[in-house]
């Protein structure tokens, strides 16, 4: 698992999320992936490649330099995935999701 992954799944279980539940999980992944579109256009690109694609800066670099047309380093992906990473904690932290407040 890579820290971008557990780093939010260690926000969820802080939050009383529960790894144990399939539906909690399911429901926290969901929870997450919709996330992504309110982060900012280049974070969220780094961010959506490193959950997809695992956390291989190098690979994120050539897959962004592709995608903006431009050289991306690999710092400034570094960067990127960790004010991404931050972002999504702080979402994820101001919503409880323990079973009391969790709805289908």
């Amino acid at each position: 698992m890579s820290n971008l992954r557990r780093r939010l799944f260690q926000s969820f279980v802080d939050t009383g999320g529960d790894l144990v539940e399939d539906d909690a999980v399911e429901f926290f992944v969901r929870f997450v992936e919709a996330r992504f579109v309110l982060l900012p256009t280049r974070v969220r690109s780094a961010i959506e490649v490193a959950w997809r694609d695992g956390p291989n800066p190098p690979r994120i670099a050539a897959r962004l330099s592709e995608m903006e047309g431009r050289p991306v380093s690999e710092t400034a992906v570094r960067q990127r995935m960790s004010r991404g990473a931050r972002l999504l904690v702080e979402a994820i932290r101001s919503r409880p999701f323990g079973r009391a407040r969790r709805t289908r």
